[in-house]
């Protein structure tokens, strides 16, 4: 029977991956990235020559292309995202205080931190729920024998 078992879950993987074809996420126009570096290296040129000026001021003055764009984002986030996909009421319910600061220090957004406080409180009042149910059981039991 485990046999059994073992060679369904292989076949299943080995079918799931042949059929899995998203070669295109991990494409890229080479011609695209290299014109992306060269206007990144040219603004870091520009300021690195006038540290008091920012990338937006030499927009201003017309300095570098209007169309570059200078972002602050985390790689694990985009803004209104929750990080890495997943919903932040389930970083604070799941993993407490920690999902909290996770959701707080990556998105930098104060409805995502407000959902996974959220998701913290829920946590916390389960918690409390069970646990008051959990000796009320007990005490319950106790008084029976």
């Amino acid at each position: 029977m485990k046999k059994l078992f073992l060679v369904l879950c292989v076949s299943a993987f080995a079918f799931g991956s042949v059929m899995a074809n998203d070669s295109e996420l991990f494409s890229y126009d080479k011609a695209k990235v290299q014109s992306a570096v060269s206007d990144m290296s040219q603004v870091e040129q520009l300021i690195s020559q006038n540290p008091t000026v920012s990338a937006d001021d030499l927009m201003a003055q017309g300095k570098i292309d209007a169309s570059f764009e200078v972002s602050s984002t985390s790689p694990f986030s985009v803004n209104g995202e929750p990080p890495l996909g997943i919903p932040s009421f389930l970083w604070g319910c799941i993993l407490g205080l920690v999902g909290l600061l996770i959701v707080y220090l990556i998105t930098e957004d104060k409805e995502e931190t407000k959902k996974a406080l959220w998701g913290c409180v829920a946590s916390a009042v389960v918690g409390i729920i069970f646990y008051f149910a959990f000796w009320g059981a007990l005490f319950a039991g106790a008084s029976t024998i």
